[in-house]
């Protein structure tokens, strides 16, 4: 129930106070049940527009974990290993992109 709520507040607080909303998507996801690929894709999101991305990666990871095929996660996690520099992880994640989604036109290119 908790992990609810907090996943429910995190999107109501974060045009005001983006960094407590992302406070309230971490300690959902640390709570059972609490770390599914929705809560998971939406820290990530919003930590990249905080340019936290240690956590950006680790929600990253933690929802590639949960869905490994997860489009959209693949292609954010390609996006943040380009921002970072990390271009061997950068095109294994468009490799699997590619896997998932044959037609994507970004991992192809």
């Amino acid at each position: 129930m908790r992990a609810a709520a907090l996943k429910n507040l995190a999107p109501l607080v974060a045009p005001r106070a983006a960094r407590a909303a992302l406070r309230h998507y971490a300690a959902a996801a640390s709570l059972p049940g609490g770390a599914d690929v929705v809560t998971l894709w939406r820290m990530a999101s919003l930590a990249g527009t905080l340019a936290a991305w240690p956590l950006a990666r680790a929600a990253l990871d933690a929802g590639l974990a949960a869905a490994p095929s997860h489009p959209f996660m693949l292609e954010a996690s390609a996006d943040l290993a380009l921002r970072l520099g990390d271009w061997g992880r950068a095109a294994a994640d468009a490799g699997r992109l590619l896997v998932a989604d044959p037609g994507h036109a970004r991992a192809a290119a």
